[in-house]
């Protein structure tokens, strides 16, 4: 506060500088800028004269409720915009749009998520018995008909948080992915509005896809996976003697299996050199659906059965990589890469005497099968007549082989008297047998 006197003698007017300039136009349009600064200065002259300071502090002058808009100014200040023109975001809206974008290019995969989501937890609760969901052959088909199983196992996750957390995961990481690359990228959202228009949603001819054309009819992920479960159900069927074999055993899921085909597919388009697996360990994306399927306690048939199905899936689709290259011809590249790898681990390996004897001998059992397999083909194919003499073909053909391994090596493989009697007899050192007798 200061007195009358103090304001007769030291107020200064102030005068209109750059940065009162500046700070104005920074809050209002520049046309009203001038008219406010002399709207200021009227005021200071005003309490001056009348020596209102005794009630209003100078200090107050710099107030701008003064001489603004209060309210007006608050709004600006709390009404920012964004990039997309909106209001100010609130702290769930960046999730919320990245859920609703990753939703609309990836639908099929946000469904599958939700349904086995929601399963698990009507489970958890004691609503859904998840045994009559899973599938079995016997029950799906002949004798009980349960056909349901054939659709339903592919939505339950497992019995543990673990399984279906992993399940989660996966299909969102590599499902997800999958689905974008087939089908082409969604729509991106923002607001709950289109602000990026994806062409996932776009016929060939330019018009827009109704919903059930986006999702069902016209939608080559889906078919894609179809056709996958399709083939793994009925590979499972044929191998399960019709459902004879298996009715004592457990009803399981194929997603298993799918899962595995899902990645193989993503690994076979990706360009990466290596790839994140669970966020921790940097691998190869060639091996990244065998880490899938053990880690999920798959067997090992199972890991093969979904490997033939995603191969054979992404050959019957033509898919590309990004630099153009077909995948089967990059999985024929590949795959010879690991062939001669082959030789190199066996090599090294046969150096160590217990890895020479057995490796030695798996050898020696698929030669023999592989003479089997010749000859039926043969016998198959080019020349039914030729059916009579079909084990002594094989005879033969065996004892060619244990001849040719005793000229490569007889010490290990002495020429046997009767190979021709031995039809199956296996080339088994017993040099240290003889040695003990002795």
């Amino acid at each position: 506060m200061v007195f009358i006197q103090d304001i007769l003698t030291n107020v200064k007017i102030e005068t209109p500088s750059y940065e009162m300039e500046k700070e104005c136009i920074e809050f209002i349009p520049s046309n009203q800028c001038i008219q406010k600064m002399h709207m200021r200065l009227e005021l200071e002259r005003n309490i001056s004269s009348l020596g209102l300071s005794l009630v209003v502090p100078l200090s107050h002058l710099d107030d701008e409720s003064l001489y603004y808009n209060e309210d007006k100014y608050n709004n600006q200040k709390t009404n920012k915009k964004d990039l997309t023109g909106g209001k100010e975001k609130e702290w769930y809206e960046p999730f919320q749009d990245q859920l609703f974008t990753y939703a609309a290019s990836s639908p099929i995969t946000t469904i599958h998520v939700a349904t086995g989501t929601t399963l698990y937890l009507l489970k958890t609760f004691g609503i859904v018995d998840n045994n009559k969901l899973l599938y079995h052959s016997s029950k799906a088909f002949f004798p009980r008909f349960q056909v349901h199983r054939v659709v339903t196992n592919n939505f339950v996750f497992g019995q543990s948080l673990y399984e279906v957390g992993r399940r989660i995961y996966n299909l969102i990481t590599y499902g997800g992915k999958l689905e974008k690359y087939v089908n082409g990228r969604g729509d991106t959202i923002r607001g709950k509005k289109v602000y990026i228009q994806g062409v996932q949603r776009i016929k060939e001819d330019g018009s827009l896809k109704s919903t059930k054309e986006w999702l069902l009819t016209d939608n080559k992920y889906l078919k894609m996976n179809l056709k996958m479960a399709g083939a793994i159900i009925i590979c499972d069927y044929i191998t399960s003697g019709l459902g004879i074999f298996t009715r004592k055993s457990k009803p399981y899921s194929i997603l298993g299996s799918l899962e595995v085909a899902i990645t193989f597919i993503y690994s076979l388009i990706e360009d990466e050199s290596n790839s994140q697996f669970m966020g921790m360990f940097t691998v190869p994306p060639f091996f990244m659906p065998i880490f899938v399927g053990f880690t999920s306690g798959s067997s090992v048939y199972t890991i093969l059965k979904g490997l033939i199905v995603g191969g054979f899936m992404a050959k019957s689709m033509e898919l590309e990589r990004g630099d153009g290259e077909k995948v089967i011809q990059y999985l024929s590249r590949t795959s010879h890469d690991f062939w001669e790898l082959r030789h190199v681990v066996i090599k090294t390996l046969k150096k160590i005497p217990v890895f020479d004897t057995i490796l030695t001998e798996i050898e020696d059992t698929l030669a023999r099968y592989n003479i089997y397999f010749d000859e039926i083909k043969h016998v198959v194919l080019e020349n039914p007549n030729d059916i009579l003499n079909l084990i002594d073909n094989i005879k033969e053909k065996i004892a060619e082989f244990q001849a040719s391994q005793h000229l490569k090596n007889p010490s290990k493989y002495p020429y046997p008297s009767d190979a021709k009697n031995d039809v199956i007899k296996t080339a088994i050192d017993t040099s240290n047998d003889t040695k003990k007798e002795n």
